[in-house]
């Protein structure tokens, strides 16, 4: 697991960024991609995922333009979807490139009205 440290630390970069942006009329919005073991982290046995600094959600509590879709994948997986990521890779499928799209844009949407 990364420590709090690097947590902030990677939190303090994106909201520079997210600054930099502004200032040239730009509106940023940042997507953290779990990574497969951090989903299916229930499902593998002896399983030790390897959490990426902002796979914890609630850490995009305090960055309005940030989003992981991490609890999102990880009910979907609990509810038994499957073919969230590829098989023999640690992509998405395109069914779940889909439902984040979708997720992601009435995120935005919420945002602008």
């Amino acid at each position: 697991h990364y420590s709090t440290e690097l947590q902030q630390d990677a939190i303090r970069n994106i909201s520079r960024l997210n600054k930099l942006a502004e200032q040239r009329g730009v509106k940023l919005f940042y997507l953290a991609i779990p990574n497969k073991s951090s989903v299916y982290a229930n499902h593998i046995v002896g399983n030790h995922p390897f959490f990426m600094p902002l796979d914890n959600p609630a850490i995009f509590d305090t960055m309005p333009y940030a989003y992981t879709p991490l609890s999102f994948l990880r009910q979907q997986a609990d509810d038994g979807v499957l073919d969230i990521y590829y098989a023999d890779d640690t992509h998405w499928s395109p069914k779940t490139a889909k439902l984040v799209g979708t997720a992601l844009a009435e995120i935005i949407q919420k945002q602008h009205k």
